[in-house]
């Protein structure tokens, strides 16, 4: 295999973790030294993007970052960088549960790790977290109040399935791995997504973000939404996928 299918099949990294990390070292008997490598990218990579989304930017520098990447550190751990994501690769069937568990918490991690830095930012500046945005909260469609959470809801479990099927599509297919635009097209359908339901819910799409940013401005009361939703969509994207790709893309290879 060339280097740009092993990079544009970027999701297939998480496969290997089934049967290869066992014959791996093992690190302190719990992780293998390849799964934690992969790890230490997911959380380095979702403080990345934490730090972008705190800083209150567009949606545009969002998916620029995430495209980047995507496109950077693909080849090491997927580049998932959300546990909605990580979560649709494990229906999709190129994962197992200990590799979704272990995302998520490095993913949380690093989300944790650039919300508190941008907050210490804030407060070295006399400013807090809170009155400065940066984090997922219901939008305003009109002065006379805020959306519901029942329409941030569906906004954000539509939004994050329609994203976990693109990326399922582009980047975990036989029938596209040659594809040069993996990262581009993730990057895209994110700030698109983003941006036309920003001002419903904010435009998260991404469990580790919606804990950490609301937690560290003290907004908790609609995180469940943020949680529940994008995983609940990431599921459907899954689900979605399987429904209508080709069914040689789920048999094992040589059969």
């Amino acid at each position: 295999m060339t280097d740009i299918e092993k990079t544009n099949l970027l999701f297939f990294a998480s496969e290997a973790e089934q049967g290869d990390d066992n014959t791996k070292e093992n690190v302190g008997g719990l992780l293998s030294a390849e799964l934690s490598r992969k790890l230490a990218v997911e959380v380095v990579g979702t403080y990345a993007l934490a730090l972008v989304a705190a800083g209150g930017g567009s949606p545009m520098y969002v998916g620029f970052a995430l495209a980047a990447l995507v496109c950077a550190f693909g080849h090491i751990s997927g580049g998932h960088f959300n546990p909605a994501v990580s979560l649709a690769v494990y229906v999709r069937g190129k994962s197992d549960l200990k590799t979704f568990f272990t995302y998520a918490l490095a993913q949380i991690a690093g989300a944790f790790i650039g919300a508190a830095q941008h907050n210490y930012a804030l407060t070295d500046q006399g400013l807090t977290f809170a009155a400065n945005g940066g984090f997922p909260e219901l939008g305003t469609f009109t002065a006379s109040g805020k959306a519901s959470a029942g329409s941030a809801f569906l906004a954000e479990l539509t939004a994050t399935m329609i994203f976990t099927t693109v990326i399922l599509n582009v980047a975990t297919t036989r029938a596209q791995a040659k594809n040069s635009f993996f990262g581009i097209a993730i990057g895209f359908v994110l700030t698109a997504l983003a941006s036309s339901i920003g001002n419903v819910s904010g435009g998260c799409l991404n469990p580790a973000l919606g804990i950490a940013l609301p937690a560290l401005a003290e907004k908790t009361d609609d995180i469940w939404i943020y949680v529940l939703a994008p995983l609940l969509g990431g599921a459907l994207g899954a689900g979605f996928f399987r429904f209508t790709a080709d069914p040689d893309e789920f048999k094992e290879k040589g059969e």
